[in-house]
């Protein structure tokens, strides 16, 4: 009678894509809010900011300049190299930037370097309706 070993290794599928999202990035983003479609001169912004993007999702970062503190979650994009990210800004200098931001992170290994895109809105019935944005640039 003969008997057949098998061994299994169960290893988690990641891409080396994946392997660089994570970790500390360090970039200029531009912050900016408008009221009704015009741009509130005193929120425009584009200032350092370091973020750290952990295994588990959870990222956390400032930007001294303009006060603001940053803490949210990342979670897997529609391609390995791209990442949800909802972030939440607190104790910034102009407050009506202290709102919840979503979009994305997305990573051009190629060329070395990241990209940060988020926005939101808030419409309120009777008050002008508000929208915000960050957009920046990121390296290790």
């Amino acid at each position: 009678m003969k008997k057949l070993l098998i061994a299994l290794s169960l290893i988690p599928a990641v891409s080396s894509a994946d392997e660089t999202l994570y970790g500390k990035w360090q970039g200029q983003v531009e912050f900016q809010v408008s009221m009704d479609g015009n741009l509130v001169p005193e929120s425009h912004a584009v200032t350092d900011v370091v973020l750290s993007i952990d295994q588990r999702g959870k990222v956390v970062g400032e930007s001294k300049e303009n006060g603001c503190r940053i803490l949210g979650l990342a979670t897997p994009g529609p391609m390995p190299s791209i990442l949800n990210v909802g972030l939440n800004l607190s104790g910034c200098n102009y407050p009506g930037l202290n709102e919840r931001f979503n979009g994305l992170f997305s990573f051009y290994k190629k060329d070395g370097y990241a990209v940060l895109s988020l926005n939101g809105t808030r419409i309120k019935l009777g008050a002008p309706s508000k929208s915000f944005f960050m957009k920046g640039n990121f390296r290790y």
